[in-house]
């Protein structure tokens, strides 16, 4: 019970962590390009994401029954609540490791990776489904990332050529607020469902009657919008700012890819990133206009952290699961 206890309060500080860290990618280029204050925009993310969480659980909870299919431990109760416990705090030390630096990681994918680590740890090595985690894993990043990158570039093209015949500024002020609340949403179903999966994890085989399945999603929704609500500028200005700085017309385009790749991705169950999709959509778009500068080293910053994310993580989860392990024989 005691470690069933201990996990609970792990995953609110990485579901906090989450939202402090990666829900601000949402509302990076609508913050950048003025359509939103930062006050009215991280409200409006706390808001959105808190939502996302819910309801899309209770419409399409994919994401939510892919975790709990990937992750099915198969050892007693307490070695199971210790390989949790592990790979929650390998995330917490990565995701402040790197907000103290100002670099976007996905807290989602390496939460994944540490479980994946921590379940290798208590199986010794014996996992069929090693591959196939990994799989779904890595085949959720390359799809969103595709769909925010080429969408972003081909609409930032065509807006950016149609933007000159027109004025269209006051349309994509709108349009940004818009997209920066549907983003946030759409981050809340989808970082959301993969934290009441691993929640659903910790509370299997337990007597820990606290949590229903819907105080789970509540719970989970309610932390993760507190998070947002304490996130400041780091990553905004990393994603927004430091990256490549967006007109409006590319912003819109970001934010219209990024909405895309992720909405499908969830749908299908695919653990994704909003970091890594946004990031991946800022780079598409920034291709429709040479002439801005583009920080490449920012761009390698981002990139090598997210290679490094997930190889890091799994190999924290297996280690602080072995050492545990064998502190508690």
């Amino acid at each position: 019970m005691g470690l069933t206890v201990l996990n609970v309060i792990v995953l609110a500080i990485v579901v906090f962590v989450n939202g402090l860290t990666d829900a601000p990618n949402a509302i990076a280029t609508t913050v950048t390009t003025k359509s939103m204050t930062l006050k009215q925009a991280v409200v409006l993310s706390s808001v959105m994401n808190s939502l996302g969480v819910s309801i899309s659980y209770v419409i399409k909870p994919a994401v939510v029954s892919n975790i709990l299919q990937i992750f099915s431990f198969n050892d007693n109760e307490r070695n199971i609540q210790t390989a949790l416990c592990s790979a929650m705090f390998s995330v917490a030390v990565w995701a402040v490791t790197a907000w103290i630096f100002g670099i976007p990681t996905s807290e989602s994918h390496a939460l994944l990776a540490a479980l994946a680590g921590a379940e290798l740890a208590i199986s010794n090595g014996q996992i069929t489904h090693f591959a196939g985690i990994w799989l779904i894993i890595i085949n959720g990043i390359i799809i969103s990332s595709a769909i925010g990158f080429g969408v972003a570039a081909i609409l930032s093209s065509v807006l950016n050529r149609k933007s000159k015949q027109i004025n269209v500024g006051n349309a994509v002020l709108y349009l940004q607020k818009i997209l920066s609340a549907l983003l946030s949403f759409l981050h809340g179903a989808q970082d959301g469902q993969k934290m009441i999966g691993i929640l659903l994890l910790i509370l299997q085989n337990t007597s820990f009657s606290l949590f229903t399945e819907y105080v789970s999603v509540i719970f989970c929704s309610l932390v993760m919008a507190f998070g947002t609500a304490c996130s400041g500028r780091k990553i905004i200005d990393t994603i927004g700012h430091d990256l490549f700085l967006p007109n409006r017309v590319q912003a819109l385009s970001t934010d219209v890819a990024s909405c895309i790749g992720i909405a499908l991705s969830t749908y299908a169950g695919l653990p994704v990133s909003t970091t890594t999709t946004k990031t991946m959509a800022i780079i598409g778009a920034s291709m429709s206009d040479r002439s801005q500068c583009f920080n490449t080293k920012t761009a390698v910053n981002v990139i090598t952290a997210w290679i490094l994310t997930l190889p890091v993580c799994c190999f924290l989860g297996f280690a602080i699961t072995r050492i545990l392990l064998f502190t508690a024989s």
